[in-house]
């Protein structure tokens, strides 16, 4: 029941120029407040994020800090939430157990309630469910293409 590398991947956007042009700005706005929020609402177009270029000649540099800044940030908005690779496939789960967000949110999807996600996982709390919600909210592409994918790999076909 393992998922494909697919289901994590980000694509960026990258403006590289190292010209000030009149439209620059306004086209990185747009882009970072209005489009990249949006696609990634839909959820149906994978993750999306814009990375701004300073210096053509330090893209990677810059290309590196960008992302490990962006991956600081999104696990300390979700300190309950941990990936480690070779764990579960390197899926989102909860603290330190091989309980994965998605699989949380699949019974949830069917009906559970909390109270009843409580009784059959007596290791979690509330707060462990809460930052499951939250995490999901935030990353709906990802848990939605575990959840389909792990679907997938149980019923041997596309659902």
């Amino acid at each position: 029941m393992g998922r494909g590398a697919t289901g994590n991947l980000l694509n960026l956007i990258l403006e590289c120029t190292g010209q000030k042009k009149k439209d620059k700005e306004a086209k990185v706005t747009t882009t970072q407040t209005l489009w990249v929020p949006a696609v990634n609402s839909h959820g149906q177009f994978g993750r999306w994020d814009f990375i701004e270029i300073q210096d053509p000649w330090d893209a990677q540099n810059a290309l590196r800090a960008t992302l490990r800044e962006k991956l600081t940030v999104a696990m300390k908005s979700f300190p309950r939430i941990k990936k480690t690779p070779g764990v579960c496939g390197g899926d989102a789960c909860i603290g330190n157990t091989r309980i994965p967000v998605w699989t949380l949110v699949s019974y949830r999807t069917l009906g559970a309630s909390d109270a009843q996600l409580l009784e059959n996982y007596p290791t979690l709390n509330q707060a462990d469910l809460d930052a499951a919600w939250g995490y999901y909210d935030q990353n709906r592409p990802e848990i939605e293409t575990a959840i389909r994918e792990n679907d997938e790999a149980i019923h041997g076909e596309a659902l």
